[in-house]
């Protein structure tokens, strides 16, 4: 401990109206865990991500912005929803092992 693991990758997401009813788009995966919560680990992680990609934090419109979360398969109070230019990109999250 701590792991962490990343995966950037083309996922095939089928689109009616490409030629080939298919279409390619990037998606990125990371988790982190680790013997404490490492909530600010990731929350790192994703502003870093977002910096590099020019996104301004707490912009609802041109850039990113997180809220809370209550996901019922994660943990209460350890989970967020990440939107970007106002449309939901991921959940964040972490799970405390000890």
């Amino acid at each position: 401990m701590p792991f962490q693991v990343f995966e950037l990758s083309d996922v095939v997401l089928i689109d009616e109206n490409e030629e080939t009813g298919a279409r390619n788009r990037k998606k990125l995966c990371f988790a982190y865990t680790n013997t404490t919560s490492g909530f600010e680990v990731v929350h790192g992680m994703v502003d870093q991500i977002m910096s590099k990609l020019s996104l301004p934090y707490n912009d609802t419109v041109n850039g990113y912005y997180i809220e809370p979360s209550n996901e019922k398969y994660l943990f209460d109070d350890r989970q967020a929803h990440v939107f970007v230019k106002g449309v939901k990109a991921g959940v964040r999250f972490f799970i405390l092992y000890i």
